[in-house]
């Protein structure tokens, strides 16, 4: 990967390193350094880890990511916090998996949800309530059935169909809001629904 991709999204006070480099991992402890690798030189509570930066650098380091600048002419890429930048520099190695993580906790709050339906005893308040997630599952069983009944031919552009929505043109803030509006609305209408049942 290239340096310049790994280092995406941090604030670079000074740099003697080539941005094209390719580098082969990253590494913040001096023993597993690799060749390739790029070396972060993280300022610890015990022990600071630009000492470690010549051990680094003879096991093969090409680059060192620091807060102060090495001695010598090892390049460097100089941040304010390795640990923010190390932070920074890991979700670009892996391709930034936050950003296509689901709903943490979403299984949770959806069980909290029916269980007190349940409770309540008003299983069909559900259907309204969930309506956006009723409708992101049946946009995904209508994909994928019609994909295999019709040999590749599609409904939507990409299912989920918020994915369809963003596909169209659609911003993120639009579709948030969209859904959102849309289960608010369903949910005034369930209350509305139940409101004197009590």
């Amino acid at each position: 990967m290239k340096l310049s991709v790994l280092l995406e999204g941090l604030e670079v006070l000074k740099t003697t390193a080539d941005p094209e480099q390719e580098i082969t991992g990253v590494s913040y402890d001096s023993r597993a350094t690799a060749p390739g690798d790029l070396f972060v030189a993280i300022t610890g509570y015990e022990t600071d880890g630009h000492r470690y930066i010549p051990a680094a650098v003879q096991k093969g380091a090409s680059v060192v990511l620091c807060e102060r600048a090495p001695e010598g002419d090892t390049p460097y890429v100089q941040v304010l916090s390795t640990r923010q930048a190390l932070a920074a520099v890991s979700a670009n190695w892996f391709g930034r998996p936050a950003d296509h993580m689901g709903d943490t906790g979403s299984l949770f709050l959806g069980g909290a949800v029916c269980g007190l339906a349940f409770a309540l005893d008003m299983p069909l308040v559900l259907i309204l309530v969930g309506f956006v997630y009723i409708v992101e599952t049946l946009s995904d069983i209508l994909q994928v059935t019609y994909f295999k009944l019709s040999h590749g031919k599609r409904i939507f552009k990409m299912a989920p169909i918020h994915h369809h929505f963003e596909m169209s043109g659609w911003s993120e803030v639009k579709i948030f809001t969209v859904f959102v509006s849309v289960t608010v609305a369903m949910c005034l209408i369930a209350w509305l629904g139940v409101m004197h049942r009590f």
